[in-house]
């Protein structure tokens, strides 16, 4: 008799998450604060432009680097909620997403929405401590957050979209840093997303911002794309020009359901 393999999910509730009360344990889900590399993925470009922009002083930049560790944590958990919210139906006819607390039922809709506006005015209040150029950028980096989930049902390529997404701490840290927006910033921006673009032009090879995301892509025949989602790993994947046993890995990083969904999708 074969043994039935367990369908893949990337709900964990386990380790810390298991040992809070377990009314509280569908909001950390819903924020995916069991899984912190998105955070990071959003934090790590704001110190950089932090860093590189001139005539702040160290005690400034440490202030800097402590409110957007606040800022993309609330902000990361913000993009994740919006993403379930759009999501939510979809999620729970497929496998790796049906456990999600919107999907699943743990959650109504209005709870992630009180959600929404505790971590968006978290994000408020860090952003009332930055320079007013950061006010102007803030407008945008809202319209990319609320952009992936839309991406996911027009185009192929929402992954790339999440690459803009993430790469725009690194304007809002510059700008935060050195009080402006110049070539500089606009330069160390195109640094952040090019390996989004730099995924498009080499048939699927992993790198930056796609990289989690693009691995994280279900197969077809299980995934979002069976009701009405696109992925640019799948893409990516059907167009390879690799044998199928390397395409499985070089292509999507790894060659079954991938453990790597730690950003929004």
């Amino acid at each position: 008799m074969m043994r039935q393999t367990a369908a893949h999910t990337d709900i964990r509730a386990h380790g810390w998450v298991a040992r809070l009360p377990e009314g509280l344990r569908p909001y950390v889900l819903l924020a995916r604060l069991d899984r912190p590399v998105g955070t990071w993925l959003l934090l790590l470009p704001g110190i950089w432009g932090i860093e590189l922009a001139q005539g702040a002083t160290p005690t400034h930049r440490a202030w800097l680097i402590a409110l957007f560790a606040i800022g993309s944590l609330a902000m990361r958990s913000a993009g994740c909620v919006v993403n379930d919210i759009w999501d939510r139906k979809i999620d729970a006819q497929v496998a790796r997403t049906a456990g999600r607390p919107l999907a699943s039922g743990r959650l109504s809709v209005n709870q992630a929405l009180v959600v929404l506006a505790a971590l968006l005015a978290i994000g408020a209040f860090v952003l009332f401590q930055l320079p007013l150029v950061c006010w102007l950028l803030a407008p945008l980096a809202l319209l990319l957050v609320g952009l992936y989930p839309a991406a996911k049902r027009v185009t192929w390529w929402p992954q790339l979209v999440m690459g803009f997404t993430f790469g725009f701490g690194a304007p809002m840290g510059y700008a935060a840093s050195a009080g402006r927006v110049d070539w500089i910033c606009a330069l160390l921006y195109a640094g952040t997303i090019c390996g989004s673009l730099a995924l498009i032009q080499s048939t699927g090879f992993r790198i930056w911002m796609t990289m989690p995301v693009s691995a994280c892509a279900p197969r077809p025949a299980s995934g979002p794309q069976r009701h009405g989602g696109s992925s640019q790993a799948v893409t990516v994947r059907q167009s390879c020009f690799l044998p199928s046993p390397w395409r499985s890995v070089i292509c999507t990083g790894v060659p079954g359901p991938s453990q790597l969904s730690l950003l929004f999708c």
